[in-house]
């Protein structure tokens, strides 16, 4: 990608799109300058309310370098839509500091020990992977419905893997029961505090397994829009079982 901003403007940008995301619809940014203020006030459902607001310069150079579609319709009013060229630029950007697996990893980096995990669960994790990068690369409900099916799938092979580790013959065969599966897997787990954890942490996948379901039909059942939220929970939550599903399983 040509365009290269300053490490401020680009944290200006990755705001605006993650605030964008926030947003249960679409619907343009509004910004005015207080008299006693340098900042741009954003008038946004993505933006919160205490938000310290934009510097108008980096709204401008987001402007001039094609990222946003910049109006002005007064001397005091701004407004602002993010062009393709800045979901694009974000995606980029977000590759280029690692991932959006580095995002999700950091804030559960104390217990993450990611070798160990991909070593034991490598199918699992490379399926998950594929849902992660969908996540940071684009934003659209078949993109949020896709991210629900390669959960699903990584679910399914997490749960096989599990049973390599820990085989159990009273386990289902059919890979789409993964909530039986993981529990006959952990049935042989020692120790009674430890077979707790299992219990609650069983209830916990078959949650996150009817969140994915749930995701992948787009939730037409429950006639809500699906959000990018929505594809952010489940592709931390995903991981987060398996992780700790695999942790108490030793």
């Amino acid at each position: 990608m040509s365009t290269v901003l300053d490490p401020e403007q680009e944290q200006v940008l990755e705001f605006l799109v993650e605030a964008y995301r926030r947003s249960s619809e679409r619907q343009p940014f509004y910004a005015a300058q207080p008299a006693n203020s340098h900042n741009l006030h954003l008038a946004h459902a993505g933006v919160p309310r205490d938000h310290p607001g934009i510097y108008p310069a980096d709204i401008q150079t987001l402007s001039e370098a094609g990222l946003l579609r910049l109006e002005r319709p007064d001397h005091s009013t701004w407004r602002f839509d993010l062009t393709p060229a800045a979901f694009r630029y974000y995606a980029t950007m977000i590759e280029r500091r690692g991932g959006g697996t580095r995002t999700v990893e950091e804030t559960t980096h104390s217990y993450f020990d990611s070798v160990k995990f991909v070593s034991r669960h490598p199918t699992a994790f490379a399926k998950w992977r594929q849902a992660e990068q969908l996540l940071w690369s684009g934003d659209g409900p078949q993109q949020l419905t896709t991210i629900g099916h390669l959960c699903r799938e990584a679910m399914q092979l997490f749960a096989t893997s599990l049973l390599s580790h820990r085989p159990s013959a009273d386990a289902p065969l059919d890979p789409v029961k993964t909530v039986a599966r993981v529990r006959r897997a952990l049935d042989s787990v020692p120790n009674y505090a430890k077979k707790a954890l299992c219990e609650a942490m069983v209830a916990y996948w078959g949650e996150v397994a009817d969140f994915a379901q749930r995701q992948e039909h787009g939730a037409q059942k429950e006639g809500q829009a699906l959000e990018w939220e929505d594809g952010r929970m489940l592709v931390f939550h995903t991981l987060f079982t398996m992780v700790e599903l695999d942790r108490i399983s030793k």
